[in-house]
Parts: C-alpha cells; sequence; structure tokens
C-alpha cells in the first residue's frame, strides 16, 4: 500500500453487488401538470471495508462483509404556470430495509439504526423561470430533514443533523448555433 506507506492484504473475493427495484405511477390531471410517486428498493451485498489486522497493527486488510438494504418512496408534482414558468416539488423519504448486517461505519450509522449515507427525507424544490428564448434563470432548494452522522470517535453517539437548506440558482444562456 504505497499511498499510506503500510503493507496491506486484500481478502475481498467477491465483487460488490446492487439489486435494485422501482416502481412508478404518474398521472396528469392537466396539460400543465403532472403527479408521481416510485417506490423503489435497493440491496447493496458484499461490500467493500477495511479491517486493521490484528486491531493494533498498521496492515491494511480489505475484506468483504455486509448487506445493506434500503427502502423508500419519491413523490413528485409539477405545474407549468404559464409558458415560462416551470415550478417542481419532490420529496423523497429513505429508510433501511429488512437486513442491515454492515460492520463497517461509511454507509450506516455505528447503531445501523440509520442511513448516514442518505438523509433519510430530503424536499426538492425547482423553479424555472424563462426570460426570453435564449435566456432562462433556474432556482432550486434541497431542504433536508432527518439526516444522521456516523459516530467519529469512541464514545460518542450518532448525531441528528436535524433540518438544513441547500440553495442555488442559475442564469442560463442558451447558445444556438
Amino acid at each position: 500500500n504505497f499511498a499510506f506507506g503500510n503493507p496491506n492484504q486484500v481478502d475481498a473475493d467477491k465483487l460488490e453487488r446492487l439489486y435494485s427495484m422501482e416502481l412508478e405511477a404518474s398521472y396528469q390531471p392537466t396539460e400543465n401538470s403532472s403527479i408521481g410517486m416510485n417506490v423503489f428498493y435497493n440491496s447493496l451485498q458484499d461490500l467493500f471495508g477495511d479491517s486493521l489486522m490484528p486491531p493494533d497493527s498498521n496492515i491494511f486488510r480489505l475484506i468483504n462483509h455486509g448487506r445493506v438494504d434500503y427502502v423508500g418512496f419519491e413523490a413528485i408534482a409539477s405545474a407549468n404556470l404559464n409558458r415560462q414558468v416551470l415550478v417542481r416539488v419532490i420529496h423523497q423519504h429513505v429508510q433501511f430495509g429488512s437486513v442491515v448486517d454492515y460492520i463497517f461505519d461509511f454507509l450506516t450509522t455505528v447503531d445501523n439504526k440509520h442511513p448516514s449515507n442518505y438523509p433519510e427525507d430530503v424536499t426538492k424544490i425547482l423553479g424555472d423561470v424563462r426570460i426570453n428564448k435564449n435566456l432562462s434563470m433556474n432556482a432550486n432548494a434541497n431542504l433536508v430533514w432527518n439526516n444522521f452522522s456516523r459516530k467519529i470517535s469512541e464514545g460518542m453517539d450518532t448525531n441528528e443533523t436535524g433540518f438544513y437548506a441547500l440553495l442555488n440558482a442559475n442564469l442560463v444562456w442558451e447558445v444556438n448555433s
């Protein structure tokens, strides 16, 4: 392991696998609006992770272990308010499925009760305004609820980050060649 200056041992003898299923339904109540819902199931299996071997040594050991299943849904609503204005709202909920067999610490909180790689609830709001033929402005907000961070040192509990928002706005000039 030349990157870290320590020896390593690779015991990962399988490829990581992802099994995914999604079911979607949508409805267009008017010419300018739509609503939809999808549900999903993802199963990550034979995950790669590291283990020090023995625990007090500097030998890095790459192993396969575990399975993490996720289930969730997305609810989507869109509307063209007029020819120049589009508004879209999406809410996504993610939670663990029936299997969480995981010994590493980067996909789950240490207690294996919450995902640490997905926020459990996110609401996305997008607005797009076409100013003229070549110029548009859009803004979006990701409202994140129930996000958990993993334990970073011994004796610390899983942390809930609570609510936060990510905001973004863009001015788009379309150049036609």
